[in-house]
């Protein structure tokens, strides 16, 4: 798993599910699940643009791009000012 996979996975454990090992999978559909609702999507929005010195603009909180840890570090990566 990269770092920033990492990083994310820690997050959503610790701080929104409150139970390490609960991430089963990258690729684990956080939305269906549950696991993220409004708020906690905003938390995690935070925490995102705090970790990463990022602004995220609003019109980019959609689902594809924050549905699961792969989707949200594949989102950090395309969009970030060095590529």
């Amino acid at each position: 798993m990269d770092t920033t996979k990492q990083i994310l996975t820690e997050y959503v454990e610790k701080e929104i599910m409150r139970r390490p090992g609960g991430v089963t999978s990258e690729d684990m559909d956080l939305l269906s699940t549950g696991i993220l609702n409004s708020l906690s999507l905003l938390q995690l929005i935070s925490f995102v643009e705090r970790k990463f010195n990022r602004q995220i603009p609003v019109e980019e909180i959609v689902y594809e791009n924050f549905h699961s840890v792969a989707a949200m570090a594949n989102y950090l990566k395309v969009t970030s000012p060095a590529s």
